[in-house]
């Protein structure tokens, strides 16, 4: 698959998701809701926040190496994306359940940020 290809798959996604949520958060009240309601807003916010933050990162690294990026330069943005999308959910669902967050989200970002650094050396560009 081309890179155009591909942003343009992702910006779909971005968009469908973003519709998703708009609908969810308009019609149905997630703090009354069912599991399933619940499962599909964060799903939607996943796959929104994913795709916009691979976007943004591609763009990013674009304008840092000056244009000059390959189709690894994304699957690492959407792979960040991710990870920080991930986070966001994670805080929002430990915020939903009363557990303390300073000590847990440090702990948390710590993983992630490891998690991220294995990968890349495993997988460096």
């Amino acid at each position: 698959m081309t890179k155009g290809l591909l942003l343009i798959f992702l910006f779909l996604v971005f968009i469908v998701s973003a519709i998703m949520m708009i609908l969810i958060l308009k019609y149905i009240d997630p703090y009354t809701a069912n599991w399933i309601v619940i499962f599909a807003f964060f799903a939607s916010f996943i796959l929104g926040i994913t795709t916009f933050l691979a976007l943004v990162f591609y763009f990013i690294k674009k304008v840092h190496y000056r244009g000059e990026v390959l189709t690894t330069h994304l699957s690492s943005s959407f792979r960040q994306g991710l990870f920080i999308a991930i986070f966001f959910v994670w805080f929002g669902i430990f915020e939903r359940i009363w557990v303390p967050l300073l000590f847990t989200a440090l702990l948390f970002s710590a993983l992630l940020i490891f998690l991220e650094l294995f990968i890349q050396s495993i997988f460096p560009n």
